[in-house]
């Protein structure tokens, strides 16, 4: 889930804190888990260091193969 910039810290604390909460939900993960599905609950901070990693790395395969430019 991502917001949009400038969301106050409260709004995306309570966020955070419920959809922590969701994937911890024994119902939710039965429902998950029934359906093939894996959970992988990430804070703010983690989310927006894995999507920053996925994204160096997207740009570098693309540049490498000539579908982006370099600067």
């Amino acid at each position: 889930m991502a917001g949009p910039a400038g969301l106050p810290e409260e709004v995306s604390a309570k966020l955070e804190s419920e959809l922590k909460a969701i994937t911890e939900d024994a119902k939710f993960i039965e429902f998950m888990q029934s359906r093939g599905f894996s959970i992988a609950y990430q804070d703010s901070a983690g989310f927006t260091e894995t999507v920053m990693n996925s994204r160096d790395g997207l740009v570098s395969a693309m540049k490498s193969v000539g579908l982006a430019k370099t600067n």
